[in-house]
């Protein structure tokens, strides 16, 4: 009777343990989630878990694809970085061309960036501390930011900029 109820309370410990683990891991799934604000200037939120340690704003070369999206080349027009180590859900709305408190903007080095243009590619990248980090790829179109990060994955960005 004892080996019952033992073998029970095993069980029940082991099925904890192995929820638990699952639970955790799914809370671990994604990291960080980096998101375009639609509007002009472009606005970028950062949110999930992680610390971020700068973003960065690429003119890709050429209307088409990327190559390797998930290594854009490009020509980096603006890059600010955090003053210390930053939790992303601590991480303020970043708007194109300013700078929030306590940031250091590094490109270009003084001033302001260059204007964004209809019909160009732009990549926006945070950076982790970790050295790690994501792209978000967008255009102008109508005056406004869109996103078009489908659209460069599946090849299409010639398309979208018709």
């Amino acid at each position: 009777m004892f080996r019952k109820s033992g073998m029970k309370r095993l069980s029940r410990a082991l099925l904890a343990t192995v929820l638990t683990t699952i639970v955790v891991s799914c809370d671990e799934g994604e990291r960080i989630h980096f998101d375009l604000l639609e509007r002009m200037p472009p606005a970028f939120s950062v949110s999930g878990h992680g610390v971020v340690d700068d973003i960065v704003v690429l003119e890709l070369p050429s209307n088409e694809t990327p190559a390797d999206p998930w290594s854009p080349k490009g020509e980096t027009i603006w890059r600010i970085s955090t003053p210390k180590r930053m939790s992303a859900k601590d991480f303020p709305m970043i708007t194109y061309g300013n700078i929030p408190d306590g940031f250091s903007q590094t490109v270009p080095e003084r001033g302001q960036p260059p204007e964004l243009a209809e019909g160009r590619i732009y990549a926006a990248q945070h950076h982790e501390i970790d050295g790690s980090g994501g792209n978000l790829f967008f255009a102008i179109r109508g005056g406004k930011a869109v996103n078009v990060t489908d659209e460069v994955f599946r090849g299409k960005v010639r398309e979208v900029n018709r």
